[in-house]
């Protein structure tokens, strides 16, 4: 545990999907990434 979430999950134009932005526990953004369903 100890790392943050920075964005919340967001919508991404024309159905590519969903993005959120966090931060781990060194410090790292990371972007995490979902496909439309």
């Amino acid at each position: 545990a100890g790392g943050a979430v920075l964005d919340a999950c967001m919508e991404l134009p024309e159905g590519i999907g969903f993005i959120a932005h966090v931060r781990d526990t060194e410090g790292n953004t990371i972007g995490l990434h979902a496909m439309a369903r």
